[in-house]
């Protein structure tokens, strides 16, 4: 079975109509790992984002408090 017999059995529609869902842009393709990747990127964004963490500590700072 191919890949694209796969994902169209896991969603219970025929090969043709898998291809046609994916040329209008309904149904999308993607790498698990890029995917992994994207949802990481927005946790960083988001947790950057959140009030809690807007103190900013200089780099000299840092450097001094480890010593270096």
């Amino acid at each position: 079975m191919t890949g694209i017999e796969t994902i169209a059995n896991q969603l219970g529609v025929s090969v043709s109509e898998s291809l046609e869902q994916v040329g209008c842009g309904s149904l999308a393709i993607v790498d698990a790992e890029e995917l992994e990747d994207y949802l990481d990127l927005q946790d960083a964004l988001a947790a950057e984002a959140a009030l809690e963490n807007c103190d900013r500590v200089p780099w000299e700072q840092v450097k001094q408090d480890l010593g270096l």
